[in-house]
């Protein structure tokens, strides 16, 4: 469980850190059509890092008896925080997803 708990840690700090999107990145033109947009946004990047980054912390602290931690989610219910991680990253992605389609007029950029 600590090498799982690591390398999620380590993904959620890569997407965090290294991975940042190209301002160069031209999206697909299809003929007569929007762009396809590529990616997801800043704050779904960010949400998903987050999350891993927690997630990923709580597994190798899983993996220690509880006496020795100070801070720790309650390991009986992981079901529930499994959940809670896939709904924060979810709504985020849909959230990417109505802002593409919304008109341009209202869009924040």
């Amino acid at each position: 469980m600590i090498g799982f708990g690591a390398a999620v840690g380590l993904a959620g700090a890569w997407l965090l850190i290294l991975k940042r999107p190209s301002s160069k990145q031209v999206p697909l033109h299809l003929a007569g059509k929007e762009p396809i947009p590529t990616g997801v946004s800043e704050p779904t990047r960010s949400t998903t890092a987050i999350t891993a980054l927690i997630g990923g912390f709580h597994l190798v602290i899983w993996a220690w008896p509880p006496n020795l931690t100070a801070v720790q989610l309650n390991r009986q219910i992981w079901y529930v925080w499994v959940l809670i991680g896939i709904v924060a990253v979810g709504l985020s992605a849909w959230l990417d997803r109505v802002e593409r389609r919304s008109p341009p007029e209202n869009r924040d950029t």
